[in-house]
């Protein structure tokens, strides 16, 4: 991932296989974290930046075998927490 200097980390988390094998093709191995607190329970994620998260809903979003959730945090030690992007993007 890009070192960027940004107030929001974004990722996601694959709820299957195939979409962790999407993540993993197109992200480091080093932002795959596979021990981060969302919403108060432990999930497998991987870091991203804002622009792949748009890139990916749009990409992926009509496919149903792709199943995730995306989540984030302001800076790096907030909170984390689930994001639904597509909703939110619609009201811009």
């Amino acid at each position: 991932m890009r070192t960027l200097s940004f107030t929001h980390e974004w990722f996601l988390e694959p709820h299957n296989a195939r979409t962790n094998r999407i993540l993993s093709e197109n992200l480091e191995a080093e932002d795959f974290i596979d021990d981060v607190t969302c919403e108060g329970r432990r999930c497998k994620v991987w870091r991203c930046d804002h622009l792949f998260v748009s890139r990916f809903v749009d990409s992926f979003s009509s496919m149903s075998d792709i199943k995730y959730s995306i989540f984030h945090r302001n800076g790096r030690r907030g909170k984390v927490r689930k994001w639904d992007f597509e909703k939110r993007n619609k009201k811009r």
